[in-house]
């Protein structure tokens, strides 16, 4: 069954000292691939920046 996908998306960002950068990230997916049967899915992420 199609139905319209959505996102919610949210994250936070640390400075740990200067030039290096910590986010946390959370995304939140109803009817991934515009299909109703496989939803809602949680995706988490971590990135880290460092500057040279």
């Amino acid at each position: 069954m199609y139905a319209p996908e959505y996102v919610l998306e949210t994250y936070y960002k640390w400075g740990i000292v200067e030039g290096v950068h910590l986010t946390a990230d959370w995304q939140h997916i109803g009817n991934p691939a515009y299909n109703q049967l496989r939803g809602p899915v949680d995706v988490y992420g971590l990135r880290l920046h460092i500057d040279f």
